[in-house]
């Protein structure tokens, strides 16, 4: 295992090799502080966690977070966002860094370019919204006003042992047929916690 993990980290080298060309190249052009760096993956294996296999299929952080880090122009350096956001925010998010009208668009999710454009995102008061509608009303005034953001998020996994919709699924891990939850993620200034239900994916879903 340990072995592993740090055949792992060494693979890394050869991303650091590939940021640091593209950074070269693009000052070079002189367009370095235009651009947006994006930094995220898939959800990786486990590496001891939990005392688990690699495959990552329970309700924990190690397994449903993924890292995302982002840098570019007008995003403040060395912050940290708390806020609960999730993949189909990615999209929206930028088209809207871009300068994209989203109040044509119907999308998953919502931009968060107002949290990491915020001088003060960590304090802005994060209220209960679970409307996927774009924030554009929000973005004119995000300095002063009160920023409205979710403070929960639905979480689901349906077992890969069989579809039970019918698919064939094949070329996925197998798993076990009752490994599957429905859950919800919460967090805001009074609430940090997670409420997992497993359930049978043939009869309730």
């Amino acid at each position: 295992m340990v072995d592993e993990a740090q055949n792992r980290l060494r693979t890394l080298l050869t991303i650091d090799d590939i940021v640091k060309d593209i950074s070269l190249l693009l000052e070079s052009k002189d367009v370095i502080d235009n651009t947006y760096f994006i930094f995220t993956s898939d959800h990786g294996y486990h590496m001891g966690q939990h005392q688990l296999g690699s495959c990552k299929r329970q309700p924990y952080d190690t397994d449903i977070r993924i890292p995302f880090l982002i840098r570019g122009p007008n995003i403040r350096g060395n912050q940290i966002i708390s806020s609960l956001v999730g993949i189909p925010d990615i999209a929206p998010t930028l088209l809207d860094l871009v300068g994209i009208n989203l109040s044509n668009l119907t999308m998953d999710g919502k931009s968060f370019k107002p949290l990491m454009l915020s001088s003060n995102s960590q304090s802005k008061t994060i209220t209960n919204s679970l409307s996927l509608t774009n924030q554009q009303d929000v973005l004119s005034d995000v300095i002063t006003s009160t920023l409205t953001w979710r403070d929960s998020y639905l979480i689901e996994y349906i077992a890969t042992e069989e579809d039970p919709k019918g698919g064939s699924g094949s070329g996925h891990y197998t798993d076990n047929g009752n490994n599957t939850f429905r859950g919800l993620r919460v967090m805001n200034d009074e609430y940090d916690l997670a409420y997992f239900e497993f359930t049978d994916p043939y009869d309730d879903w």
